[in-house]
């Protein structure tokens, strides 16, 4: 931006008593120094201590696979704000990929270690939220009427412009959700608003059975396990015992539907 002819013009216009510097000196001055300087101050803090490392691969706007690496002070009690510490773009396949991320970051904050990736002391827990949603999938695929029910809706309301504005304007309620796969728990989030909102959605002429009422009492926690791990900052011990919590109140479900869910949340 600061190279942009326009936005110069106008800089030297209204400020020029504070000439604007181009972005190579920007990045050669300024950047680089604030950089190292931060990464000198987290390695002061992490010094001597455990460490809590987030992994996420993700893809950009762009669609390149790109990997986010989050470090935090581990501790039982005490909650530490994670720090962003690397966001790469992955250009090997995503093992590799992330193998090589993770290893160079721990080398330049933390530890080196000849570039080779041997920390007997590491620990790899599976994501907690990725753990939910596999649970939540197990409950769809237990559950295809509710699941016919949803993707029906969303071609009939959702997909059709006319459709969409009528039900907004005959009900004072939101649309209906479409779940994504790849989106955590969006499917049971959808089979709530369904088994609240039923009597309304079969005006848009969908009428079929479904045990609506079973998949929001049973698998609800699910979803609300989920928006509590993505929204708070939970210490190592509050979020294990939020995991323990959907564990115990699966294990009280003894149809057959939920047990194949809460044996797929505890293989994963």
């Amino acid at each position: 931006m600061v190279d942009n002819i326009h936005f110069r013009s106008f800089s030297a216009k209204y400020v020029s008593e504070f000439p604007l510097p181009t972005s190579h000196t920007l990045y050669k001055t300024y950047i680089q120094k604030t950089y190292q300087r931060a990464i000198g101050n987290i390695k002061e803090d992490i010094r001597n201590k455990f460490l809590w490392l987030t992994v996420d691969e993700t893809t950009d706007f762009c669609g390149n696979k790109v990997v986010n690496i989050l470090i935090q002070i581990y501790s039982v009690s005490d909650i530490s704000p994670p720090i962003l510490i690397a966001n790469k773009r992955l250009l090997q396949t995503p093992a590799k990929g992330i193998e090589i991320v993770v290893t160079r970051v721990l080398s330049s904050v933390y530890v080196k270690n000849n570039n080779a990736l041997m920390y007997p002391n590491l620990i790899h827990v599976t994501c907690l939220a990725h753990a939910l949603h596999r649970a939540a999938e197990e409950g769809r695929k237990q559950y295809p009427l509710v699941d016919s029910l949803i993707g029906s809706t969303k071609e009939i309301v959702i997909k059709a412009s006319s459709r969409k504005q009528n039900f907004k304007q005959q009900f004072s309620h939101t649309l209906p959700p479409r779940p994504v796969t790849t989106r955590w728990c969006t499917w049971v989030y959808a089979a709530v608003y369904f088994a609240k909102y039923f009597e309304i959605v079969k005006t848009t002429k969908l009428v079929i059975h479904v045990p609506r009422n079973k998949v929001t009492t049973n698998f609800e926690i699910l979803t609300l396990a989920t928006t509590e791990l993505e929204t708070s900052i939970l210490g190592v011990s509050d979020t294990f015992s939020l995991i323990d919590g959907v564990q115990t109140r699966l294990d009280t479900l003894t149809h057959t539907e939920s047990v194949a869910v809460n044996n797929e949340l505890k293989t994963v």
